[in-house]
């Protein structure tokens, strides 16, 4: 990109980033993420600037592509996210008739030689 074409973005970020941004809050309710989405649309708008900045609404262009990071990110699993543990699971209590098909625990043990490996006789 030349020097026209920087200093072309240049102007349509600065006049367009805050714009960009509340589009961005009203999509995700939370103002870091919507600077961060905000971000990833201005880059990804950089690189495309070429063909953008000759079309007649690059502002709606702009906004698709914020849209379009806000789904991608959506789809992603986050780092904070837990997966989820099914909770009445862990309140029930053990059925005693499972557990009668399971081996005794000592007689599992007798199994194992005095080194720690199985015995297999």
């Amino acid at each position: 990109m030349g020097p026209q074409g920087r200093e072309g973005f240049t102007e349509f970020a600065r006049t367009s980033a805050h714009r960009l941004c509340q589009t961005a809050y009203l999509l995700c309710g939370d103002w870091r993420l919507a600077e961060d989405l905000t971000q990833i649309a201005l880059e990804k708008l950089y690189v495309a600037w070429r063909r953008i900045e000759h079309t007649d609404q690059p502002h709606a262009h702009a906004r698709r592509v914020l849209l379009n990071a806000y789904l991608d990110r959506r789809r992603r699993r986050s780092s904070t996210e837990l997966p989820g543990i099914d909770a009445s699971a862990l309140e029930r209590r053990p059925d005693t008739a499972a557990d009668a098909d399971l081996p005794d625990v000592r007689m599992t043990q007798r199994c194992w030689s005095s080194q720690g490996r199985p015995r297999l006789w």
